[in-house]
């Protein structure tokens, strides 16, 4: 039984370092905002643009690809949301039966920047 519990640790880092992987540029410009620029994996978009306030709260996200309309909504639902509010209500939603989707590779860019 420890022999699991060892691997699902393993797994959970694993998943890590890959979304780390994915951290293409994190800046912060004059005004405090948080700049990451990330290329999501398992998913038809291309590359995540989020912008973070002082405050922790999102700013705004521009998906490039994917699924236009979907990737707008949750663009649009997120902004102004906190950090870990995203994380929490996104983390884990797939696409299709896939380990992932753009909105739980938006959540784990968070993660994997925060």
């Amino acid at each position: 039984m420890s022999n699991m519990s060892n691997n699902i640790g393993e797994d959970m880092m694993d998943e890590r370092e890959i979304a780390k992987s994915g951290i293409l540029s994190d800046t912060t410009d004059q005004s405090g905002v948080r700049i990451i620029e990330y290329a999501p994996f398992g998913v038809c978009s291309k590359h995540i643009h989020i912008e973070i306030g002082p405050d922790r709260k999102i700013k705004r996200v521009e998906y490039v690809r994917g699924c236009s309309g979907n990737t707008q909504g949750v663009a649009a639902l997120v902004q102004g949301m906190s950090v870990d509010e995203v994380i929490a209500r996104l983390r884990g939603i797939s696409c299709n039966g896939g380990p992932t989707s753009c909105p739980d590779q938006l959540a784990r860019a968070l993660e994997a920047s925060f």
